[in-house]
């Protein structure tokens, strides 16, 4: 994630989190390799996470590999990427940053389904 997207991203959390201030997950779909991000790109956890650090909401790192800082290994193309989900009791917000580039085009649709489908209204 460049710099910019993360200031964008940030703007948008914030007005998100004015209005939702009782988010228990943060589940960060396809997170790479966490502690090589916080060398390479502190503005990341800046930008990002640490508006929800301060709520003392869980952040929940999911990818494919288990890389340093991952918490949920997941392969997010299988039929069961988001099971880990039903365990989890509370309000959910899904970060999605270079995720769908990585899932074929035909699959789009479906697996934003899939996010719906794990969040309840007040998400």
């Amino acid at each position: 994630m460049r710099l910019e997207e993360s200031i964008f991203i940030n703007n948008v959390l914030k007005k998100y989190y004015t209005q939702h201030k009782h988010l228990k997950y943060i589940i960060n779909l396809g997170s790479g390799n966490i502690e090589q991000l916080k060398k390479t790109k502190p503005w990341v956890s800046k930008n990002v996470f640490d508006l929800f650090k301060k709520q003392k909401a869980k952040i929940l790192h999911v990818d494919a590999e288990n890389f340093p800082g991952v918490n949920i290994v997941q392969d997010l193309s299988q039929s069961n990427a988001l099971s880990f989900c039903d365990n989890l009791k509370g309000s959910k917000l899904f970060i999605l940053a270079n995720v769908l580039e990585h899932i074929p085009k035909r699959a789009h649709a479906e697996f934003l389904k899939k996010i719906y489908s794990k969040m309840k209204a007040k998400d």
